[in-house]
């Protein structure tokens, strides 16, 4: 299993940099023909800065 991190200078700043590493983790794994695992909830933060 791989992961994936990010970081920013506020928590609105960091939630971007983390959904910008998550879109390229999953462009990555299915341009590799790995399978992308289906998401299973959506904290509430995230639903904040989308």
């Amino acid at each position: 299993m791989s992961f994936c991190s990010a970081y920013g200078e506020t928590p609105e700043e960091a939630i971007q940099e983390v959904l910008k590493a998550q879109k390229a983790w999953i462009e990555v794994a299915i341009s590799e023909g790995k399978p992308a695992p289906e998401p299973k909830y959506m904290p509430l933060i995230y639903k904040m800065v989308s």
